[in-house]
Formats: C-alpha cells, sequence, structure tokens
C-alpha cells in the first residue's frame, strides 16, 4: 500500500469521530428552549467538520497512487461516512424546524394573550 493510500484509509477510519464530535444538538423534545439563532448557531457548527473532512477527503483522494483494492476500501468508507454526514445534516435540520415551530407557536399563543388583555382592558 502506498502512503499516500495509508493516509487515506487511516483518514477514513477517523472521520466519524470528527464528525460527530457536537453532542450539544439538541432533541426535538427540548427546541422549544432554544432559540432560533441557536438553532442555526447548531447547524454550522454540526457542519464545519464535515466541510474539513471533505476538503481533507479531496486532498486525499487527488494525491492517491494506490492499487485498486485499496481504493475500493477508501471509497467505501467514504460513502458509508458521506451518508452519515447527511444524518447530521437532516437530524440538525430537523431540529430546525421544531425549533421555528416552537416560536411561531409562542408568538401565536403571546398574540391571543395580548388580544384577551385589550379586550378586558376595554
Amino acid at each position: 500500500m502506498t502512503p499516500a493510500a495509508v493516509r487515506l484509509v487511516s483518514l477514513m477510519r477517523s472521520m466519524p469521530l470528527s464528525v460527530f464530535c457536537n453532542d450539544s444538538t439538541p432533541d426535538c423534545a427540548s427546541s422549544d428552549t432554544c432559540s432560533d439563532s441557536r438553532a442555526v448557531s447548531l447547524a454550522f457548527v454540526s457542519t464545519w467538520p464535515m466541510e474539513e473532512s471533505i476538503r481533507l477527503m479531496e486532498t486525499e483522494v487527488s494525491s492517491v497512487e494506490a492499487d485498486r483494492p485499496e481504493m475500493l476500501v477508501a471509497t467505501s468508507r467514504m460513502e458509508n461516512d458521506i451518508s452519515s454526514m447527511a444524518l447530521v445534516v437532516s437530524s440538525t435540520l430537523a431540529v430546525m424546524d421544531c425549533t421555528f415551530s416552537a416560536t411561531s407557536s409562542l408568538v401565536a399563543a403571546i398574540s391571543m394573550m395580548e388580544e384577551l388583555l385589550c379586550s378586558a382592558l376595554w
């Protein structure tokens, strides 16, 4: 195996740890306590390691001169890691949807309370 292939395989083995380093993403049940800006911030925090990992993959793939079996292993790991990234992105978007939904419900409730207060005062 060439040195570039060794680096690529090593990168692929360590990548899920770097992709899932942010375990602070709230679930849907607790998202009503999060602000919209926090949800957007979490989306950026979750995607940054992915962008870095993709950049590293592109660099390694462009320098690999390995034989076909090693490339197949590396490619397979990349496909699995990209699928994992897609799950992270979709769960982040789900959290954002819950947060926006909770915020909309809160705004509607505040609006109803204002109407009741105004009608009680007049």
